[in-house]
């Protein structure tokens, strides 16, 4: 078992082991270990559970060099590409008692792009309701969607919302938490990073990203789920679990996970969508390729290996970042070296509370 810290672990992988959303077989963590370990020894393999799931190999870490030693993919493995029946259940799954709050941003620099960054910004947030509403059957009264012309939130409609409005709906989402909880908490924000005047939606309509972190999200700490994704540049600089920190729900997990460094960049390149939410919304499938359009194959590398550690549609969040979203990003990359740099790389932050301890990880 990995020692409990308060200090996150940047640059140390890890194993988290995810157990099935029907057992009531614990979370455990493990350090990585070398990648001389034969595959099946299913003690340090990912996820597992007391059931008949079937472990998933992660990255491996060097002791010696304390680097990350990626598998390697002869080229002659390319041949064959394993398909999937089914979209992948991404551990530990949410239910249809979550609450999801969509917000993309608007375009306060006016550019060549100005017009098409806002749509990509909220092309990404509906693509991902799409796909997370329906993986988890979420109802759409469980939905909040905030972008700069639109709110809607129940029977609430608002064209070209202000921020008083984005305020009423956080605060009724609240209210109606503290009278029925819900299980978990999604929050995806697509947009340009916040000043000092906050999140930009449109003129008039702004959200203090103070009042998420200290107000809105430490209303769900006790959800057995968070999830925060945010695309944004310099996205880790922002911190959106500070304030649930030292909240130590037995069970529960928090993933926070960052399109880029504190001081890095987040991108488009992919037609109609923000890169790295685009990168997220297709590992949640496995079925296309999200930087195909650069890469001019059918029979991508990465695509294959991903989907080859999926057993029963099953995958944890580590695996999607490691093996699916950092990588194709690493790829492309390659491809931009003068443009894309280990800044501009995502990072996961996962927090998982075991007999008071709170063991964080960030990969």
């Amino acid at each position: 078992m990995a020692e409990p810290s308060s200090m996150y672990e940047r640059g140390a992988p890890h194993i988290i082991d995810m157990p099935d959303p029907n057992d009531d077989y614990p979370i455990t963590t493990t350090e990585a270990v070398p990648d001389t370990l034969p595959p099946d020894d299913s003690s340090h393999l990912a996820p597992s559970s007391s059931t008949s799931v079937s472990s998933v190999p992660m990255a491996f870490m060097d002791k010696n060099k304390k680097v990350v030693k990626y598998p390697h993919y002869p080229q002659d493995e390319r041949n064959n590409v394993p398909t999937l029946d089914e979209p992948i259940k991404i551990f530990p799954n949410m239910n249809s008692n979550t609450l999801c709050l969509f917000i993309s941003g608007g375009n306060y620099i006016k550019m060549n792009e100005y017009k098409t960054f806002e749509d990509d910004c909220r092309n990404s947030i509906s693509h991902m309701r799409k796909v997370i509403q329906e993986h988890n059957k979420i109802p759409n009264e469980n939905i909040v969607f905030i972008s700069p012309n639109y709110l809607k939130f129940r029977d609430t409609c608002k064209d070209r919302p202000i921020t008083e409005d984005v305020l009423q709906i956080l605060n009724d989402v609240m209210e109606i938490h503290k009278s029925k909880p819900f299980d978990a908490f999604f929050l995806h924000i697509v947009g340009h990073a916040p000043n000092c005047k906050g999140f930009y939606l449109r003129e008039h309509c702004k959200i203090n990203f103070n009042y998420l972190t200290n107000c809105v999200i430490p209303c769900f700490a006790n959800c057995k789920l968070i999830v925060n994704i945010k695309d944004m540049c310099g996205a880790d600089k922002f911190d959106l679990l500070s304030a649930v920190s030292n909240v130590k729900p037995e069970g529960n997990l928090h993933v926070q996970y960052s399109s880029s460094h504190y001081n890095g960049k987040s991108y488009g390149y992919i037609s109609d969508f923000r890169l790295f939410s685009h990168c997220i919304i297709t590992g949640f499938e496995a079925q296309e390729c999200p930087i195909k359009s650069y890469t001019y194959t059918s029979n991508c590398r990465i695509c294959n290996k991903y989907r080859e550690l999926t057993h029963n549609a099953r995958i944890s969040y580590n695996i999607l970042h490691e093996y699916w979203v950092k990588a194709h990003i690493i790829e492309l990359k390659t491809m931009k070296p003068d443009e894309i740099t280990d800044r501009d790389l995502p990072i996961l932050e996962l927090k998982y509370v075991d007999n008071a301890n709170v063991y964080r990880f960030v990969i």
